[in-house]
């Protein structure tokens, strides 16, 4: 039928708004499916996968404040599916959605707009630290969800005080999930419970902290007593405060922000139009129609804000935001949502879909890879596993990646090894040794693609390992100079010592035989005489020659009868010649030169020395 003069336009069907409303929550839901990790990826992850086998927080799995809810959930989610990582990743999608459901509620209760509140849970959801974070199997997303549960119920509370001890058995759960995501839930609870009379903020109270003690506090007093859980929590509050704050920092506030304000959007051009969305709603809501939703919204989530810019580590912003960008979407649907009233016509929400449009592009390829490749070091262990086939092997693993190793290499032997010169000084055994992790010549790096999200929005770590196997090599003890480089005739340049008079190799412990190649130059035309080298092997002598060229290459053939295998070995150079290039006018070079050592090769012998 149509619209006689006058008339103003009919409003959407019942159907058509129930099909759009469909429509939406299905890109929504889909898109946290999308942003389900396909594997173990950080830290955090092994150890939250190691607690759903064992929950010991008296040995820090998981670490403080300990998440006993959390892994409690984790464990029902992995009896459903069978599997510790799909439990968990899986518990997150569940959670996320739930959370874009929370916060259009409380959106709705703070801002008193469902438009409004639409176009916040919307803008929220494709924020770039929210939506990578989506699907990790870690207890941020829980933690939010239930925290905004909390919070929405204290809200709530505020015209429907039957729903205040609800709201406090709730922030007890949130707080057995992630302590940290509950604040804004703990101060939404004390303003909705204040204005109650007296006896109604007594149940409250009670409530709350008998919630916290029997979900939160009881799981770790009976799993592992008082004592170590407090140790540990003074320890994680210590390295906090030593490691992560901005006190730790140097009080580089500046950098804080770098990464607070602007790196967790993935792009400085989101960073800006959200940032300026934000101011736009802060001016909005600072009308006197206006000023109580703007500090109800600031008193409930820039507590938390201002603690996590001071003391949570900035280099994980993405993460650690969480809790408080719910305020940030609030403010940023409100600025967008009064410029549409005002310059669009019909007050269509274009500049809000255009940011969301917008936050997905930048987003996407991050989300992409963590879905459907594998995490660099899941990737190189499954890699170090098919090149080690069925023979038994040993793991160095660099420190960083010790819960990796741990998870993913549970009936290998494992030895940490931060340095190549620390891999150097595995002993040699006839077992193969893989490096995990750390760099080393030999070593190539497994990686996802570079993406600026995965270093800007996530912690930026473990985006490649470095993999390769351990062969045989020397460190340089006394009496060798830093390495230099110098043209090697193709174009390129090769790397060499100076020796003075002796110098000192030093060798892996050993029980097998070995051999060492050395590719030696002798400066003969600085010398008056020729000289003589000689070589020793833990105070044995292995020979002597005469320099009569100023290029020797020799072999040296290492009895395991001469080696230690329980300590490092010494090969000792010498020569009976040596000079300082400065008392001779060559140069100002004022070091005593005896010999250059381009090269020194340890080999596994082939046969036992006599054998042919």
């Amino acid at each position: 039928m149509e619209r006689g003069p006058g008339k103003t336009p009919a409003a959407p069907s019942r159907w058509l708004t129930a099909a759009l409303v469909l429509f939406g929550a299905t890109v929504l839901v889909a898109s946290r499916v999308v942003a389900r990790q396909a594997s173990l990826w950080e830290w955090d992850d092994a150890v939250f996968l190691l607690a759903l086998d064992q929950f010991a927080p008296q040995n820090q799995v998981p670490h403080p404040p300990f998440y006993p809810g959390y892994v409690a959930l984790g464990r029902l989610a992995r009896a459903l599916l069978g599997d510790g990582i799909l439990a968990l990743t899986w518990l997150s999608v569940a959670a996320s959605c739930l959370a874009l459901t929370f916060h259009r509620l409380v959106a709705s209760e703070v801002l008193g707009s469902r438009r409004t509140a639409l176009a916040s849970t919307v803008l929220f959801a494709f924020f770039p630290a929210v939506w990578l974070h989506a699907g990790v199997p870690l207890s941020d997303p829980v933690g939010l969800a239930a925290g905004l549960a909390a919070l929405w119920l204290a809200l709530r509370g505020r015209e429907r005080p039957h729903l205040l001890v609800p709201a406090a058995i709730v922030l007890g759960a949130a707080v057995s999930i992630r302590p940290q995501a509950a604040l804004p839930a703990a101060i939404g609870l004390i303003v909705a419970a204040w204005p109650a009379p007296s006896p109604r903020r007594v149940a409250v109270a009670l409530a709350a902290v008998g919630s916290v003690l029997v979900l939160y506090a009881a799981p770790l007093v009976a799993v592992g007593g008082l004592g170590p859980v407090w140790h540990w929590t003074r320890y994680q509050a210590g390295f906090v405060v030593s490691t992560d704050s901005l006190a730790a920092h140097g009080w580089t506030v500046l950098t804080v922000a770098r990464h607070y304000w602007l790196d967790i959007w993935g792009s400085p051009g989101i960073a800006i139009a959200v940032g300026l969305a934000v101011l736009n709603g802060v001016f909005v809501l600072a009308r006197r129609e206006g000023r109580r939703r703007l500090a109800l919204a600031l008193g409930l989530f820039l507590p938390y804000a201002v603690l996590c810019w001071v003391f949570l580590d900035p280099a994980t912003a993405g993460r650690y935001a969480l809790p408080y960008l719910p305020l940030l979407a609030m403010l940023a649907a409100e600025g967008l949502s009064a410029a549409e009233r005002r310059f669009v016509p019909h007050g269509w929400p274009v500049a809000t879909a255009a940011l969301v449009v917008a936050m997905a592009v930048v987003t996407w390829p991050a989300i992409r890879i963590v879905h459907s490749q594998p995490s660099p070091p899941v990737r190189a262990a499954t890699t170090i596993h098919d090149e080690a086939g069925s023979a038994p092997f040993r793991l160095a693993f660099h420190p960083k990646l010790v819960m990796h190793a741990a998870v993913l290499f549970p009936e290998v032997p494992r030895v940490a090894a931060r340095t190549a010169e620390a891999l150097c000084s595995l002993p040699l055994d006839g077992v193969p040794t893989w490096s995990y992790g750390t760099e080393a010549p030999g070593t190539w790096t497994v990686a996802w693609p570079d993406d600026p999200v995965l270093r800007r929005v996530s912690r930026g770590r473990y985006l490649g390992v470095a993999i390769g196997r351990v062969e045989p090599c020397v460190t340089f003890g006394t009496g060798f100079y830093r390495a230099e480089r110098e043209p090697d005739g193709t174009g390129g340049t090769r790397s060499f010592r100076w020796m003075a008079e002796s110098g000192v190799l030093v060798l892996p412990p050993a029980s097998i035989p070995l051999e060492i190649e050395l590719d030696i130059g002798v400066p003969l035309a600085a010398f008056s005489t020729t000289p003589r080298l000689s070589a020793s092997l833990n105070g044995r002598p292995l020979g002597e020659r005469t320099a009569t060229t100023s290029r020797l290459r020799q072999r040296l053939a290492l009895d395991p009868a001469w080696l230690r295998a329980d300590a490092p070995n010494e090969l000792v150079l010498t020569t009976t010649e040596s000079v300082v290039p400065a008392e001779r006018d060559r140069s100002a070079d004022r070091r005593r030169l005896g010999l250059r050592l381009w090269s020194a090769t340890l080999r596994v012998h082939p046969t036992q020395p006599g054998q042919p």
